[in-house]
């Protein structure tokens, strides 16, 4: 039986459902188990980020492609592990954007795994990958990238990989945040 809007009266839930969130935001739950409502109603706080932000567009840009040369914006290929990739100055993304609109592609990879690119400064790493792929298959995929906040616009790029695999990374940016 559906709970009608704005109105927690009374509601019985069937099967497995214990909880009810409406659009507004409000959470309903069932306290005793036998599927009748008794007045477990949660208020969740709004979902706002703290300081709005603009978007900036910019002409297609190659960030990063770990086919080019050694360097700070090129190779070596990702193995498994954690590395760090500083954003800024490249490509005019400035030192001060929040976070970018980027196309990621992972080509060349030796086995199945995914990649999770996050801010470097973030002290937990993220559960959800931001690419999965299959060995010797091109992949790629749009995503939004928070940067560290420590004002060198870095990203970790943790590769989920069995030891002794690798991958070629390629970051093209489109915009930023700020």
């Amino acid at each position: 039986t559906p709970v009608s809007d704005c109105n927690p009266g009374p509601a019985f839930l069937h099967g497995l459902s214990e909880l009810i969130i409406d659009n507004a935001g409000w959470l309903y739950g069932v306290a005793n188990g036998g599927g009748e409502y008794r007045g477990v109603v949660f208020r969740l706080p709004s979902l706002t980020v703290a300081t709005p932000t603009s978007f900036y567009t910019l002409p297609p840009c190659r960030l990063r492609d770990t086919r080019a040369e050694n360097g700070p914006l090129g190779g070596p290929a990702l193995q498994a592990g954690v590395r760090t990739f500083e954003l800024s100055g490249t490509c005019d993304v400035p030192t001060d954007a929040k976070s970018l609109a980027v196309n990621v592609t992972v080509a060349d990879p030796s086995h199945d795994g995914h990649l999770r690119l996050f801010a470097s400064d973030d002290t937990a790493t993220p559960v959800a990958s931001t690419i999965s792929f299959a060995a010797g298959k091109v992949r790629a995929n749009n995503a939004l990238l928070q940067l560290s906040r420590d004002g060198t616009a870095s990203v970790n790029v943790q590769a989920d990989l069995p030891e002794g695999g690798s991958v070629q990374l390629i970051v093209d940016v489109v915009g930023f945040f700020r």
